[in-house]
């Protein structure tokens, strides 16, 4: 593994790694098993049912979906090739068969020691982090720090708001209202609006994402370009009313990268794991020319850094995405020597994704939220203000604004929530 400059751990190997495509995470086993107990083959079963798709259910409806379909799930473990009509329907197919395999094994052996790596995954991870910062108890509610009954789908909230905008638009014979209040507005066409926003969302993304998803579907509207733009408008006024906080630190963490460029120095933070990040986008120049190769005339884009100018554009769009990334990085790493520290031997880790033995889950998923609580006892927008300040001049530290407000949520109630990670 390797750490990139904001800590994030990637694989060295580029294919066959726990965080590559589905049909390599598919292959891949821990080199050690444990047999599994009420509790693991529960974590299983979880598993199975992620992988089939079945997550936005509570986790009781996860485990009896796949005792609902245990016959089927057996005969893909034994025959996949006879049983493919059930398991290649999965959103992960290969990492569902590679399930079915490990539970027909369980399922014929109570001894069996499983090496199959379970893993879960954080709800929004990247506004989990904003929220948490901020102690914003509104999208901290969506993105599930706060305990609920049911997994809470911050896709589908925002969904609602704005199938409500929509259809006050109706009411005023608002142009292209009709069209989307009669098609609907779901989860799908709100969801990578919602995802992309901690790392540098705009409207504009949102209104490519909403023509993406027009083609996707078979919307074959004329003025298809207005008719996205129209929806983006109201799927992105309606992330700000769930998300607010979140919106809040990224303009600020943005203005503060501009003080910074004023000044000409790098953006400088250290991670509460003690990692420091460096923020230094050199100013680039592009020159296109005309060459031969192989007897064939090109085109080529030559392009040379200079490294005593940064990219005022690259620095400030930079900001928001790297310092989450940074914190989910930081929390990666503390959890895992947390487990380690529990006896957990096993990782599989993908940024926002903790993988283990089901026999071992259990305990993960106590480390994983004691972790990040711990992390935000510590004000990191605080901390992060403060080494900007301490590069700039006094004059210039008068264009940061103070820090966003912090709202009510309480962070130790994230170690009593199942759907935080799940």
């Amino acid at each position: 593994m390797q750490l990139d400059f904001r800590g994030r751990i990637h694989a060295v190997h580029s294919y066959l790694n726990p965080q590559g495509c589905d049909a390599a995470k598919g292959l891949l086993t821990f080199a050690e098993g444990k047999p599994l107990d009420v509790a693991a083959m529960r974590w299983l079963k979880i598993h199975g049912a992620n992988c089939y798709g079945e997550d936005k259910c509570s986790m009781d409806n996860r485990v009896k979906w796949v005792e609902e379909n245990h016959d089927d799930i057996v005969r893909s473990g034994q025959d996949p090739l006879a049983t493919s009509s059930f398991w290649a329907d999965a959103d992960k197919p290969w990492q569902f068969l590679a399930f079915c395999i490990e539970y027909a094994a369980v399922w014929n052996d109570p001894g069996y020691c499983s090496s199959l790596p379970v893993s879960v995954d954080g709800a929004c991870n990247g506004l989990q982090h904003f929220s948490a910062m901020l102690r914003d108890s509104i999208g901290g509610s969506a993105v599930n720090l706060i305990p609920t009954q049911l997994p809470q789908d911050i896709y589908a909230r925002v969904a609602d708001v704005t199938t409500k905008k929509v259809t006050h638009d109706v009411t005023q014979d608002t142009l292209y209202s009709h069209e989307w209040a009669h098609h609907g507005i779901t989860r799908k066409v709100t969801k990578r609006s919602v995802m992309v926003l901690p790392y540098g969302g705009t409207l504009y993304s949102s209104r490519e994402f909403v023509s993406d998803y027009m083609v996707e579907v078979g919307l074959e509207w004329e003025d298809g370009f207005k008719r996205a733009a129209y929806l983006a408008k109201h799927i992105w006024s309606s992330i700000g009313d769930v998300v607010v906080a979140a919106r809040h630190a990224m303009e600020w963490l943005q203005a503060a990268a501009r003080a910074a460029c004023d000044e000409t120095i790098p953006i400088v933070w250290t991670t509460p794991v003690g990692f420091p990040v460096v923020q230094a986008y050199a100013d680039t120049t592009s020159q296109r020319i005309k060459t031969k190769i192989g007897g064939s005339c090109v085109k080529l884009t030559l392009s040379q850094e200079h490294p005593t100018k940064l990219d005022r554009r690259r620095q400030c769009n930079g900001i928001s995405p790297n310092f989450v990334h940074s914190m989910d990085a930081c929390c990666l790493m503390l959890s895992t020597n947390r487990a380690a520290d529990e006896g957990i031997r096993n990782f599989a880790m993908v940024h926002d994704s903790y993988g283990t033995l089901a026999a071992d889950m259990d305990r993960m998923a106590v480390c994983l939220r004691e972790a990040f609580v711990d992390m935000y006892q510590v004000d990191v927008l605080a901390e992060f203000q403060s080494s900007i300040l301490a590069g700039l001049s006094e004059e210039n530290k008068k264009s940061v604004s103070p820090l966003p407000e912090k709202g009510d949520l309480n962070i130790e109630a994230v170690k009593d929530s199942v759907y935080f990670f799940a």
